[in-house]
């Protein structure tokens, strides 16, 4: 019978159809060995990685126990003056907070038509001039002119390019707001500035904005001036403004 099946040549077939079935079970094999072990490698790296985060985090955390633990050591007097620090801290930031000055002493006009002012090194005499639409006066030096307008007077220099406005508050004043000036933020009326440096802008100017109250309703005062007569019409002005003057009806 097995002569006959070799001589068929099934005998044959079958063990070709034996040896490819071993072959590509050995095949499986290997193919699952190795997937086996890249899985056992990266479960290996996720475990050393895990036992890497968790040394980190139970460093970190000796670190602040170690830095806390003088807290719970301390005496109560430490703890006392450690209080008085602290009082101390807030004191200080109360006091830049409370810090400001007023600018604008506030007076009724006594009917005094001409004063001196004086600023950096200039001393000027300077008279007594009205706004036209509001209840209010300011004294004008030698080196300032009035330019009248239908919306109000100014008053100024330098055909007007530098020049101090006074105007019924509105907030579309202070919508762009752009710069915060260093030398003007220690008074209580300075609300901010504009700084016009724009490509089209010849010259860089500034607008400095305060805020007058009285009688519960408030005004704006502005200054104009470029840049390079900032160290000329700034101090002018701040010291026109120091003296403006309530006109009652």
């Amino acid at each position: 019978m097995i002569i006959k099946l070799i001589h068929s040549g099934k005998f044959y077939s079958s063990i070709f159809l034996l040896y490819m079935g071993q072959l590509q079970k050995n095949q499986r094999l290997i193919e699952y060995n190795h997937f086996e072990n890249k899985r056992r490698s990266t479960v290996k790296k996720v475990f050393l990685i895990s036992v890497l985060i968790g040394v980190c985090f139970l460093s970190a955390c000796q670190k602040n126990n170690m830095g806390t633990i003088p807290e719970l050591n301390k005496t109560p007097e430490s703890q006392v003056i450690d209080q008085s620090n602290d009082e101390q801290e807030k004191n200080d930031d109360t006091k830049e907070e409370t810090s400001k000055e007023s600018l604008i002493d506030l007076k009724e006009y006594d009917g005094t038509k001409e004063i001196t002012l004086q600023w950096k090194n200039q001393k000027s005499s300077a008279n007594f001039a009205q706004a036209p639409l509001l209840p209010f006066g300011l004294y004008i030096p030698n080196q300032m002119e009035i330019y009248k307008f239908d919306d109000g007077d100014k008053w100024g220099y330098d055909n007007n390019k530098q020049h101090i406005s006074l105007l019924e508050y509105d907030d579309i004043y202070f919508t762009d707001l752009n710069l915060q000036n260093n030398e003007l933020q220690k008074y209580e009326e300075y609300v901010g500035s504009k700084k016009h440096d724009g490509p089209s802008q010849i010259e860089i100017l500034f607008e400095d904005y305060f805020v007058l109250e009285k009688d519960n309703k408030k005004y704006v005062l502005s200054l104009y001036y470029f840049e390079s007569e900032k160290e000329t019409a700034l101090p002018m002005f701040l010291e026109v403004l120091k003296h403006i003057r309530y006109v009652s009806e």
